[in-house]
């Protein structure tokens, strides 16, 4: 039986979740988390298998799009490589496998500030196995919302 994770920013306190609860292929945004006692708690909920990151309701897995959009999905019998994920215990960042340097991002807009702020994701597994605790470090983006 696979672990589900919650992938949870700590600087929003929000989740990775799967936009509209598709099934087929979805952009990926943030959430306020769900009970696990949710109905559709699952569109929250992400197994890590060391290289696919796969989200347990869709059973679709996390994507960059030609514009680095991250979107769910599926894989094929051969995964590609903007599907493979790595996790770096030194840093505590999610990447892309086939690229170090592109780390899982999340844009969002800071309406009281007008300006586009991507907070990187400095994943880190903390404290009890049914959390995957992400940390997000500041940095302004360089492209226009």
């Amino acid at each position: 039986m696979a672990n589900y994770y919650w992938i949870i920013s700590q600087h929003s306190g929000m989740v990775l979740e799967v936009a509209g609860g598709s099934y087929s292929e979805a952009n990926i945004m943030q959430y306020h988390k769900k009970h696990e006692n949710d109905c559709s708690v699952g569109t929250q909920l992400w197994f890590f298998d060391g290289g696919l990151i796969t989200n347990k309701r869709s059973g679709l897995v996390l994507d960059v799009t030609e514009s680095t959009q991250i979107i769910q999905r599926a894989s094929g019998s051969e995964p590609s490589v903007s599907q493979e994920w790595d996790y770096n215990y030194e840093d505590n960042t999610i990447s892309l496998r086939s690229n170090r340097n592109f780390v899982l991002d999340i844009k969002i807009l800071i309406s009281l500030f007008k300006t586009c702020v991507s907070y990187r994701i400095k994943a880190k597994i903390t404290g009890s196995p049914s959390f995957f605790i992400v940390n997000m470090m500041a940095k302004i983006s360089d492209s226009i919302c």
